[in-house]
């Protein structure tokens, strides 16, 4: 019996067979490698009390740890002898110094991201229409604006906050040489003084 061809087209993928492993065991559900995890021919010919003594001098549980030791510290700072001893003093204060900055530094970012969001919230809105002062409200600081600016900004509308706001572009500044031909024609239209007083 001849098999009917198929058609393999460019754009079907390969069927992949999946990759099945020996399951890991219900303490490192999350470990990809099971073979850490499981106990050795050594470990299981210990009885209880060896196996805790094991563990716990492996993990160092029963010793102190640095928090413990630095908490313990005398914080009278004894008088150094030499000037070997001296020193050394002096680079211990300055590394606790520096460590107790970094960590209130850490602190302070930590603080500053974690209330980032509520400060947002309790901002309050502007219920100004000026724009100048909203803008101050916004970046927190003096916003400078130019005289001539003023004039052009005219919203259409009463209320900043409706849809229909609206504001009229502004003309780009003046050159040297626009401002100067400006002043020459408004000087050429007034009347010329005469010098000196006049006589009655």
């Amino acid at each position: 019996m001849s098999q009917i061809p198929t058609a393999v087209f460019p754009s079907q993928v390969p069927y992949l067979v999946p990759d099945f492993r020996s399951p890991s065991p219900p303490t490192s559900l999350c470990s990809s490698d099971p073979g850490h995890d499981e106990t050795t021919i050594s470990e299981n010919e210990l009885d209880d009390d060896a196996l805790a003594r094991k563990v716990t001098d492996m993990h160092a549980l029963n010793e102190i740890s640095e928090e413990e030791r630095r908490a313990n510290e005398d914080p009278k700072l004894p008088v150094p002898t030499s000037e070997i001893e001296e020193r050394q003093l002096y680079e211990r204060v300055m590394a606790k110094l520096r460590a107790a900055v970094e960590q209130l530094e850490e602190d302070e970012r930590f603080e500053q991201l974690a209330t980032r969001g509520a400060r947002i919230e309790t901002q309050p809105k502007p219920m100004s229409a000026n724009l100048d002062v909203i803008l101050q409200s916004l970046m927190g600081q003096s916003v400078p604006v130019q005289p001539q600016y003023h004039a052009h900004i005219q919203p259409t509308s009463e209320r900043f906050g409706s849809p229909n706001f609206y504001l009229e572009p502004i003309p780009p500044p003046e050159t040297p040489a626009e401002r100067a031909a400006r002043t020459n024609t408004a000087a050429a239209g007034q009347p010329a003084r005469r010098a000196g007083r006049s006589r009655k």
